[in-house]
């Protein structure tokens, strides 16, 4: 089962919140496990989501859908812009869409860098940015970037443009997000790459303590 129904299951389960937070932030750990042996493999995931991240009968989390990952050493200015043409012929996507036309991922869940185009500016960070985005949804049943179109998510992305932890959880009439856990969301969420965590080994050990 896909994070993203177990995510959507918990929210209408207010009474049982605490356990679902408590659940969850055990896949977390798990996802940032294997993500971690990714990146010391050399390859970047690029599409993290929670319908990217599935459960099992016994325990077991799967980081799935590498479509759309890369070598560190394979990216490239070709691989990331698209022609004009490429632009005007792409499909309209919905907010969940994986962007397989160029090294990009799901509109809400990439990081600014990923929209820029510039090969050199992309590496891990960007998936501790969308880990970011998984824990601040895990933890407020919301998502950080919100937007009436594609286009405005990714201007609150890039533009640092997100609903607080607190507001978020109020909205979702869930209780307030213990400080030091939107400490470590805000940190994974920062715009700009090197002031988030340096690996998604160090985010782990935060949540683990």
């Amino acid at each position: 089962v896909t994070l993203q129904e177990l995510l959507a299951r918990a929210k209408m389960d207010r009474d049982n919140r605490i356990a679902h937070v408590s659940h969850f932030l055990s896949v977390f750990l798990k996802v940032c496990q294997a993500v971690a042996y990714a990146h010391h493999k050399g390859i970047i995931h690029l599409d993290l989501k929670p319908a990217n991240i599935m459960e099992g009968p016994f325990g077991e989390v799967l980081v799935m859908d590498w479509g759309v990952s890369r070598r560190i050493d394979e990216l490239g200015p070709s691989s990331l812009h698209a022609t004009g043409e490429e632009r005007r012929s792409a499909p309209i996507l919905s907010e969940d869409e994986t962007d397989t036309r160029r090294v990009v991922g799901t509109p809400g869940f990439m990081a600014p860098e990923q929209y820029l185009g510039t090969p050199a500016a992309v590496g891990p960070p960007a998936d501790v940015f969308a880990l970011g985005v998984i824990l601040f949804t895990i933890l407020t049943s919301e998502r950080p970037f919100k937007g009436n179109n594609l286009g405005e998510i990714q201007l609150a992305v890039r533009t640092g443009r997100r609903l607080e932890a607190q507001d978020a959880a109020k909205q979702a009439d869930q209780k307030p997000v213990p400080k030091r856990l939107v400490a470590i969301c805000e940190k994974a969420l920062s715009i700009d790459p090197s002031a988030r965590y340096p690996s998604t080994a160090e985010l782990a050990n935060d949540i683990q303590a």
